[in-house]
């Protein structure tokens, strides 16, 4: 007969080794994207104000920052920029400060700068882009995200 202590060893140990088991395999990596904006849709997007003077002038129009869906205007080379401010315009992207001693608490700040791409050195070795890197670029009144696959959302139709 199996006695008391012996089953619940055997039980935690079987326990244990489903949970170890559920786990992926070593050299698999886990999910790109931990969270998703979620879609703009049309109700979304209506919410928008309507685009003034100010949109109308802007070179390259951008998704507003985080999970928004309206269009702002891209900031422009040596701009301040960072993770709660308009995106840099195409080619860009946001760098912290050279040396900077927290460089992502200096993006959180908005105390990034857009720079070229090519000049990341120039800045450091990090490069930030946005949660969900989904970015809109609005180009002759259209826009696609950069999420692979995915057009929700886009502002119109090619």
């Amino acid at each position: 007969m199996v006695q008391l202590p012996q089953l619940v060893v055997a039980s935690s140990l079987w326990l244990g080794l489903g949970w170890w088991a559920s786990l992926p395999p070593t050299g698999l990596a886990l999910p790109e994207v931990l969270f998703r904006c979620p879609p703009c849709t049309a109700d979304r997007i209506a919410s928008c104000p309507s685009d003034g003077a100010e949109t109308s002038a802007c070179p390259e129009l951008v998704r507003e920052p985080g999970c928004g869906c309206c269009r702002v205007c891209a900031r422009f080379e040596g701009e301040p920029c960072g993770v709660y401010t308009p995106r840099c315009v195409s080619g860009f992207r946001c760098y912290p400060s050279p040396g900077s001693e927290l460089p992502l608490q200096a993006l959180v700040q908005g105390q990034g700068t857009c720079a070229r791409w090519s000049d990341a050195a120039e800045y450091s070795a990090t490069t930030v882009e946005h949660p969900g890197a989904g970015e809109w670029r609005v180009s002759a009144g259209w826009a696609k995200t950069g999420i692979r696959g995915s057009e929700q959302g886009t502002f119109g139709e090619e």
